[in-house]
């Protein structure tokens, strides 16, 4: 039986729409973050099953550290209220992995679960070019796994 998010969507359905200037703008921001991970939030509105992501805000790590990001509190709570207060909605969390894989780490599935109705996306360095993948998790009782999403990108 395909399980329902907060907002009604089944997890399968999902399909992010992303201006490429709004990526690249992302990819800039953690890039110019390494050797640490670094990140930020997606905003934009849910259309049915497509989500089309207009905004992105970059948020400092509290402690800039190469293998974990913690946002900073006081950066992320302003910009979650001025982004409500115009309309938009939070539809994903980004961030890096400067020296591995865009895949979810242990402690990202630990940590972004919470966040169930969002989507995750990980940016990779590790290799020739950055490596873009966005994700949604679930749990099944004890164990939370991870699903890829399909991601396209547009020039509006």
């Amino acid at each position: 039986m395909e399980r329902k998010g907060d907002h009604g969507c089944e997890f399968d359905v999902w399909q992010l729409i992303i201006p490429s200037a709004i990526r690249e703008q992302m990819i800039q921001f953690l890039e110019a973050a390494l050797p640490y991970e670094s990140g930020g939030l997606l905003f934009g509105k849910r259309v049915m099953e497509e989500w089309m992501i207009e905004n992105f805000q970059p948020i400092a790590s509290d402690k800039p550290d190469a293998k974990n990001y913690n946002a900073s509190p006081r950066d992320l709570v302003p910009i979650i209220m001025k982004a409500k207060a115009s309309g938009m909605e939070l539809l994903a969390t980004v961030h890096s992995h400067p020296s591995s894989p865009a895949v979810p780490s242990r402690k990202d599935l630990k940590e972004a679960y919470g966040y169930r109705d969002l989507a995750h996306s990980i940016v990779s360095f590790a290799g020739m070019s950055p490596d873009v993948q966005f994700y949604r998790y679930e749990k099944v009782e004890h164990h939370v796994s991870f699903h890829p999403l399909t991601l396209k990108l547009t020039n509006w």
